[in-house]
């Protein structure tokens, strides 16, 4: 005998195709699979198990099936063996969630010297992915979702116990199944044994319904030198950075184009400030023209070090060498509270604190509001610039950061602005309630290439804790 996974029931949507597999067989002969509803297909409708593992995979497809009569209802799916006879069925329960949101626990991690450091919490980052209708409810538990690492590197797919998973061997890809749970929820943990870079996880339901990518970014604890010249500050001849003397933007960070000639100016790039990252993902253009940081990612209290890593479009990983330097002045990490401009505001004005449930309820972000200005030109580049600060989950170690949305203004009004659950993922509060963990935002507004105005901060701050 086997089960077909899961057991005895799953759902899937109206108009997708679902993989399902049946497993533990012992059986030896051919596997044929059947439904008692005209219409319903499989990919491949054969095939032979796995030796060992009794596993065999395929695609169960109703889109040439009335779903409008199967929505709400439920078919049977057959196994039976080359000479008809019966192996175990599942029953399928077509229902179809209006909406998905795949969400991560933090927007980076380290990578992993051996397997039993994957459970580490800066070691591995959580994958996980909703299903919802809020039309109807929010149980949309026993569906068979997929997670697909892209871009390279030798990952570790875990449950979300950490229990190492399966890729589907029949794929030409490496795809990993997972049964959503109430409320709807279905979890992994990635990690990545020796693979710095950039990356991505897609995460979906239905053959065709695959989400948008997200982000993953994976560091060494100790990363060796790269052979690319550094990013650039304003050193002195001590090699010391003034944060008093940087602009109000924050500090201008930034690369020579004859530095970097020959690499792909679109090669996607990201910053690490004393072994952590800061800010967002960039381009090398990007960084060739200069970005800032906020200066509450340096330390006044000891030595400093900074270099760029990047990873191109073949999923080849470069770095840059480490530029050293110390640091004198005030971090500050806040709004300034001069501007001319209104105030930005949530587009939820109940919103207080920017958590999970928040992030869920707007599909993975928070919204912003930008209220029309005096002089507003279509074209003008707004830019929502949010200061947080917080704490690394578990501990009492902070976790500030500067994260920006730009969006182009209409000749009427500014669309709103998003910040992405990547960009405010892993910011908690700390372990020992020794300090809040806030978010404050402002905007600016820039005309060709040069600020015009900005605005008085957000009023009140929020809370955070992601």
């Amino acid at each position: 005998m086997g089960n077909i996974v899961p057991s005895m029931k799953f759902r899937m949507a109206s108009y997708s195709t679902t993989r399902i597999f049946l497993d533990g067989y012992a059986g030896k002969d051919e596997v044929r699979w059947e439904s008692n509803v005209p219409g319903v297909t499989f990919d491949p409708p054969s095939g032979f198990p796995e030796p060992g593992t009794g596993r065999l995979y395929t695609w169960v497809n109703i889109e040439n099936t009335n779903t409008q009569d199967l929505e709400g209802t439920n078919f049977t799916v057959t196994a039976t063996d080359s000479h008809g006879a019966y192996i175990t069925s599942s029953r399928c329960d077509v229902r179809s969630p209006n909406n998905f949101v795949v969400m991560l626990n933090r927007r980076w991690a380290y990578t992993s010297n051996t397997p039993s450091e994957y459970k580490a919490e800066d070691q591995s980052i959580e994958v996980h992915l909703t299903l919802e209708n809020p039309m109807v409810n929010n149980r949309y538990d026993n569906y068979i979702v997929d997670f697909t690492p892209r871009g390279g590197g030798n990952f570790a797919v875990m449950d979300s116990d950490f229990n190492m998973m399966r890729p589907d061997p029949e794929l030409d890809y490496f795809s990993y199944f997972v049964i959503t749970e109430e409320p709807g929820v279905a979890k992994i943990n990635l990690a990545a044994h020796h693979s710095t870079g950039i990356f991505s996880i897609e995460a979906g339901f239905g053959k065709g319904h695959t989400s948008d990518a997200k982000d993953v970014v994976f560091i060494s604890k100790q990363p060796d030198a790269g052979t690319l010249p550094p990013p650039k500050l304003n050193l002195d001849s001590n090699d010391q950075l003034n944060l008093d003397k940087e602009s109000p933007q924050g500090v201008r960070v930034w690369v020579d184009r004859a530095d970097i000639s020959g690499v792909d100016l679109n090669m996607r790039a990201v910053l690490i400030v004393n072994n952590k990252m800061v800010g967002d993902i960039f381009t090398l253009w990007t960084l060739s023209n200069g970005l800032y940081l906020s200066p509450a990612v340096f330390s006044e209290k000891q030595g400093n070090a900074i270099y760029w890593m990047g990873t191109s479009a073949e999923g080849e990983t470069v770095a840059s060498s480490v530029r050293s330097f110390t640091v004198i002045g005030n971090a500050y990490n806040h709004p300034p509270t001069d501007g001319t401009l209104q105030r930005p505001m949530a587009d939820d004005p109940t919103l207080q604190v920017i958590d999970e449930e928040a992030l869920a309820d707007g599909d993975g972000f928070i919204q912003f509001d930008i209220p029309n200005y005096a002089g507003m030109k279509s074209g003008d580049q707004v830019t929502l610039n949010c200061y947080i600060n917080a704490f690394y989950g578990g501990t009492d170690t902070p976790h500030n950061d500067k994260v920006t949305v730009t969006v182009s203004a209409g000749s009427n009004s500014v669309p709103p602005c998003k910040v992405s659950s990547l960009q405010l993922s892993g910011f908690s509060r700390s372990k020992s309630g020794v300090g809040e963990s806030t978010f404050e935002c402002y905007y600016t507004v820039s005309r060709a290439g040069a600020n015009f105005a900005y605005s008085l901060p957000m009023s009140p701050k929020m809370k955070i804790d992601t």
